[in-house]
């Protein structure tokens, strides 16, 4: 299981964040490497929220068990409702530097943590955001906070984050959900350096997130997702997301 797996995960090239269980003779854990370079950011693409949860909810486990205490900052942010169970277990089981945030106060969130990279002068401790259901902030995101909008402060940290070691693991309901909040169907998605679909269609997955023309030949199914990395794979892995289900 995850908590197995994490043990061997991570490296002097980053943290990894431990995703579901490949589906290939050898049984390996899916996982996604953290290092300090550009896209390293985690979306989550589907409705099923129990399997979008427990794709986040092994992502931020197999993580924290990679810090020592109190070393890297957890921030969560819950935008439905359904979700709040799986994320209030999540927020309780990590250490004391994790905060909560939902729809009334995520723009400050994404305030705080825009600007922060905006005047540090060093990486600082790790930053992991876990945004379940961002897209459902969409609207009260679209208002301005300082400089930026809560979306032009998020698509920021996106693209300035994972050098400063900051890392948005990021759920969102649809493919054209994240497009919309990157900036529009033609926005460009290099931010997001791997994805996890889940009840997507092959050819939704297409242009800038996947290569090749037409999007991969993926039927979704319960319990099992599509993980690219675009860092390392040339053709998404099948896995089943670590959880109660798995």
């Amino acid at each position: 299981d995850a908590a197995g797996a994490t043990r061997t995960a991570g490296s002097a090239r980053g943290p990894v964040a431990l995703l579901g269980e490949i589906i290939d003779v050898q049984a390996r854990s899916a996982g996604l490497r953290l290092p300090r370079a550009p896209g390293r950011n985690l979306a989550v693409l589907g409705t099923r929220v129990d399997e979008a949860c427990a794709v986040l909810d092994a992502a931020a486990r197999s993580l924290a068990r990679q810090h020592q205490p109190g070393a890297a900052r957890f921030s969560i942010a819950c935008l439905d409702p359904d979700a709040d169970v799986s994320a209030r277990s999540l927020y309780e089981a990590l250490d004391a530097d994790t905060a909560w945030y939902d729809e009334e106060t995520v723009p400050e969130l994404m305030a705080e943590t825009a600007t922060g990279l905006d005047h540090g002068s060093a990486p600082g401790q790790p930053h992991y955001l876990l945004l379940y259901a961002v897209d459902a902030a969409a609207g009260r995101l679209a208002a301005r906070v300082g400089q930026r909008t809560g979306l032009e402060h998020l698509r920021h940290i996106l693209h300035n984050g994972p050098e400063r070691r900051t890392h948005v693991l990021a759920w969102w309901r649809g493919v054209a959900r994240m497009r919309a909040d990157l900036g529009g169907p033609a926005s460009r998605t290099d931010q997001i350096g791997a994805w996890v679909a889940l009840d997507v269609q092959g050819g939704e997955l297409t242009s800038s997130l996947y290569p090749g023309n037409g999007g991969p030949d993926w039927y979704p199914r319960p319990w099992r997702g599509l993980f690219f990395d675009r860092a390392v794979h040339r053709t998404g892995q099948v896995i089943i997301p670590y959880g109660p289900s798995a």
